[in-house]
Order: structure tokens, then sequence, then C-alpha cells
């Protein structure tokens, strides 16, 4: 097997890294010219009110551990009196983000999983065998998840007390009517009602 070695100087984990990295390197790029395109496409059609401002670059850490850099315009919104990326508003990216929203996911799973956060950025660095993300990156993104759980579960407690009855009151009341067999007699019947809130009297 040695006189073979020279032929293939790469083991199966050096290859499947290194076509990793040139992937990743690959798919960084094609994104780049597909957001490009999205953002031309966003000022051809964008409604007057949007100024066209300026280029400017943006690096976000993808889930395939390589960085793309893209470009976008920067608009001013005449109506609303605010500079705003048409593009990244599009895209549902947060103004300071700094990662997609893949991996994301991925390193607040880690983050959770882990004992610490540095021990899930180190995890996350041996997976791409190289610094994707810091532990403060990690630590932030798992905090800004749990508040919009938090706030999604807040904002369903509240529609859930909203549909509750608040102040709900039932009466049952007798009234006297006749039979229609016989009209000399009376009977007594019961008549259900309820009611929501209360009238001081």
């Amino acid at each position: 097997m040695k006189e073979f070695r020279s032929l293939c100087p790469y083991s199966f984990k050096q290859l499947e890294y290194m076509l990793l990295r040139k992937l990743g390197e690959a798919f960084a790029q094609v994104l780049a010219e597909v957001l490009w395109q999205y953002d031309c496409l966003i000022m051809e059609r964008r409604p007057e009110r949007f100024q066209v401002k300026q280029v400017r670059s943006r690096t976000i850490e993808t889930l395939l551990g390589v960085p793309v850099v893209y470009q976008r315009r920067l608009y001013y919104d005449r109506e609303e009196r605010r500079y705003v990326y048409l593009l990244d508003e599009v895209l549902g990216l947060e103004p300071n983000e700094t990662i997609s929203p893949g991996l994301r996911e991925a390193v607040v799973t880690l983050g959770v999983e882990c004992s610490s956060y540095r021990q899930a950025a180190k995890a996350l660095a041996g997976i791409y065998q190289h610094p994707v993300v810091s532990h403060e990156t990690i630590r932030r993104s798992v905090i800004a998840v749990g508040q919009i759980a938090a706030a999604a579960e807040e904002r369903q407690r509240a529609t859930s007390s909203d549909s509750a009855c608040t102040g709900c009151s039932f009466e049952v009341d007798g009234y006297m009517s006749t039979r229609k067999k016989d009209r000399q007699k009376f009977v007594e019947r019961a008549a259900p009602t309820g009611h929501r809130g209360w009238r001081g009297r």
C-alpha cells in the first residue's frame, strides 16, 4: 500500500475538509451574486418614496463555515424619514446580525446542549476545522432566541386571557306559563341567561 501513498497523499478526512472549504467558498460567491441580483430587482421595482443613497457591503457567517460578503443599497424612505436596507428587510436580517439564520439555529442548539458557551464554540470550530463564531456570539444568540420565545408566550397568554370570559355570571330565572292542553294550569319554567362584565349600581 505504501507505493500508492504518493498517488493520494491525503486521508479521507483531509480530503473531506478540503472539499468542504472549497465548496463553502464557491457557495459564498454564488450567494453574494444572487443577493446582488435580488437587490437590483428591488431597486428597479421600488416605490418612488425610496431614494438610493449608496451601496454598502455586509459580512454574514454562514452555515457552511465560510462568510459571505455581499453588496446592497442603502435607501432613504421619504415617508417614514429613515434609512433602510430594503434587501436586508426582505431577507429578514436584523441590522446588527453577523450570522445567518441557519448558523444561528446551529449555535443556539450547541449553546443549549453544551456545558458552556466556550465549549460550544470549540465544538463548532472542531466541525469546520477553524473558528466560526465566538462564545460571546453564541451567548447573545441564545439570549435573543429566549427573548423571542418569551415574547411569543406572552402574546399567546394575552390572547388567551382576552378570549376567556372575564367577569362572567350566569343566572337562571323562573317564569310562569300555561300548557297548551290545559290553559287553566300554570307551570314554572326556567330561563338561563349569561352576562359578561358588570355595572355598578
